[in-house]
C-alpha cells in the first residue's frame, strides 16, 4: 500500500452513502482514516423528499484540522449541494453550515461553461 504523506485533500462526488453502514462504506472510512484523513462535511448532500445521503465528500489531513471550515450550499439546480472549504484564516469562511443565496445559484446559471 503506498503511504500518503503531507497535508492532503479528499474532495470529490463518491457515491459511497457515508450515513449507511455498508461493508463498502466501512473500508472507505477505515482506509481514509489509516492515512489521517478526516472528514470535513458531515452534513447529507443528496436531499430528495425520500431520503437523505451524504456521497459528496470532504476529507481534509492538515496539522490543525480546525483550520478548515465547510459549507452546503442548498442551490437547487442540481440533484446534489454544492460544497465548499475555506481556510478560517480566510476573510469569507464558512462553518460547516447551510447557505441558501439565490445569488450563488444566479451566477452559477448564468455562467458560460462553454468558454471556460
Amino acid at each position: 500500500m503506498h503511504k500518503i504523506k503531507g497535508n492532503a485533500i479528499h474532495i470529490g462526488d463518491i457515491n459511497i452513502n457515508l450515513l449507511d453502514s455498508s461493508l463498502q462504506m466501512q473500508n472507505y472510512s477505515n482506509l481514509l482514516s489509516n492515512h489521517g484523513f478526516i472528514s470535513a462535511m458531515n452534513m447529507p448532500t443528496r436531499i430528495t423528499t425520500v431520503s437523505k445521503r451524504r456521497i459528496d465528500h470532504i476529507f481534509i489531513r492538515y496539522k490543525d484540522s480546525s483550520s478548515f471550515k465547510s459549507a452546503r450550499f442548498d442551490i437547487e439546480i442540481t440533484d446534489h449541494c454544492l460544497l465548499g472549504l475555506t481556510l478560517i484564516a480566510s476573510k469569507h469562511s464558512f462553518n460547516n453550515k447551510v447557505i441558501k443565496d439565490p445569488f450563488v445559484k444566479i451566477k452559477i446559471e448564468s455562467t458560460e461553461y462553454k468558454l471556460i
